[in-house]
C-alpha cells in the first residue's frame, strides 16, 4: 500500500510488477500516472483517489483485467476514450470531486460501452438480491462542477 505518502511520482519499473492486482496511491502528490502502468496486466483494481491528476495515460486501456478504477478528488477533466472502451472488465469508475460532471462523462467517446458493462453488472446483482449499500445507483461523477479539494495554494 502506497496510501498517504507524499509521493510525487510513480517510477517506469512500475510495468514490472505484471502480478499485482491492487494498487493503492490514495491521497500521495501524484500529477501523472505513468503510461508503464499499462503493462501491469494482472491490475484489477487501482484507487488514485485525492492526487492532483489532471490527466489518464491511454495505455490504462490495455488493463483488460482492471474491475475497479477511484479517481474521487483530482484534477481530470475527461477519461480517454481508450480506457472507456480497453478495459473490458471495467464496471466501477468513481470520478467525483474531479471538475467532470456527469453530463460530460455521459458525452464522452466510449462512455456507452462503460456504461453498457457497468448496467449489466448492476442487473446481475439486482437479479441475485445484492444491493448497493449506499442505496442508490452511482453513475460514477458528480452531477455539478465541484472545486478541487486541493487547498487553494496548490490549485
Amino acid at each position: 500500500m502506497l496510501a498517504h505518502n507524499a509521493i510525487t511520482a510513480l517510477p517506469q519499473g512500475v510495468a514490472c510488477m505484471t502480478a499485482l492486482q491492487r494498487l493503492d496511491l490514495r491521497s500521495n502528490r501524484l500529477q501523472a500516472l505513468p503510461a508503464a502502468l499499462g503493462q501491469v496486466s494482472s491490475l484489477q483494481e487501482l484507487d488514485a483517489s485525492e492526487n492532483l491528476l489532471e490527466a489518464l495515460p491511454e495505455s490504462l486501456g490495455r488493463l483488460t483485467s482492471l474491475r475497479t478504477l477511484l479517481l474521487d478528488k483530482n484534477r481530470l477533466r475527461g477519461v480517454p476514450a481508450e480506457v472507456l472502451r480497453g478495459c473490458s472488465s471495467l464496471a466501477r469508475l468513481s470520478l467525483h470531486g474531479n471538475p467532470l460532471t456527469i453530463e460530460q462523462l455521459r458525452a464522452a467517446d466510449g462512455f456507452r460501452e462503460f456504461n453498457a458493462r457497468r448496467c449489466a453488472r448492476c442487473d446481475k446483482q439486482i437479479d441475485m438480491q445484492v444491493f448497493n449499500p449506499s442505496g442508490g445507483f452511482d453513475e460514477g461523477a458528480d452531477q455539478v462542477q465541484w472545486q478541487s479539494w486541493a487547498p487553494s495554494g496548490q490549485r
